[in-house]
């Protein structure tokens, strides 16, 4: 059975498990073929999505082109290692500090109830940090989620240490490129981090997050790492809106496009 076949079986049992059928003749057919009656649906949709990644991982088993080892410590040392600071001068910050100063954040006890909900977020068997650990144990050992949020409280609010090795991560180099070989800026680094890592700064940005919307403080024009919107999407639709409208009207129109080179990587940290 081919990857696209399963992946539209899995997309069929989703929405059986959503309450989105419309056509059960289809879901019939698996039911029958699956054993979904004997395993039970979540167990089956979990097989066939372990056997999309299997043929995954069988397929790319192929030639692999590989960065030069001091090369690439070289080059991603001199983005991540030199500390960026912020002008802490600009207008701008001047601007948003007194439109906010009336602000103020209450501070963010961990519990329970939001490492279940940061769970649910975490995709079931996506590749692990360095603990090995795969989302969908965590979502399912819920008796853990008790101590797990008690520990990561202490750790927030400087009852206890936090420790070096929740904070580590494996970081894998990705080809972009095929014609371009294996030189080191044709490559993008991917970081599978702790899963203990994400839960905390998860719940963290959760209650950041909800407490900037809540006081309306992102601008109207931002729509990267905001709810309800599709980022870039979103922009280049608005984009095109306004392309075909001055078309329309025969008007003119003037446009810039800014792009930074590891514009993400580069953010200050300050």
């Amino acid at each position: 059975m081919d990857i696209k076949r399963l992946r539209k079986d899995i997309n069929i049992l989703e929405r059986k498990k959503r309450g989105e059928i419309r056509k059960e003749g289809k879901y019939k057919r698996l039911e029958e073929k699956y054993k979904i009656r004997t395993k039970g649906l979540p167990t089956v949709t979990e097989e066939l999505k372990q056997r999309v990644l299997a043929k995954i991982a069988k397929e790319s088993k192929v030639d692999k082109v590989i960065p030069d080892a001091d090369e690439s410590i070289k080059f991603w040392s001199e983005i991540w290692d030199n500390g960026i600071e912020h002008n802490k001068d600009s207008e701008w910050l001047h601007e948003v500090k007194q439109r906010i100063e009336y602000l103020n954040q209450n501070d963010l006890k961990i519990n329970k109830e939001d490492i279940t909900k940061q769970c649910k977020k975490i995709p079931n068997w996506k590749a692990p940090g360095l603990d090995g650990v795969q989302g969908y144990w965590i979502k399912k050992i819920t008796s853990c989620h008790q101590r797990i949020a008690e520990q990561l409280d202490e750790i927030l609010n400087g009852k206890a240490e936090l420790p070096q090795w929740i904070t580590y991560g494996r970081t894998v180099l990705c080809l972009k490129d095929p014609s371009r070989g294996n030189t080191v800026d044709n490559f993008r680094p991917i970081s599978c981090l702790l899963l203990m890592w994400k839960l905390m700064t998860g719940v963290i940005a959760e209650s950041m997050y909800t407490f900037v919307e809540m006081n309306d403080v992102l601008p109207n024009e931002q729509k990267g790492c905001r709810r309800k919107t599709r980022g870039t999407k979103d922009q280049l639709l608005i984009d095109k809106l306004v392309l075909r409208d001055c078309k329309r009207r025969h008007t003119y129109l003037s446009m810039a496009w800014i792009d930074y080179r590891k514009a993400y990587d580069m953010v200050p940290h300050s």
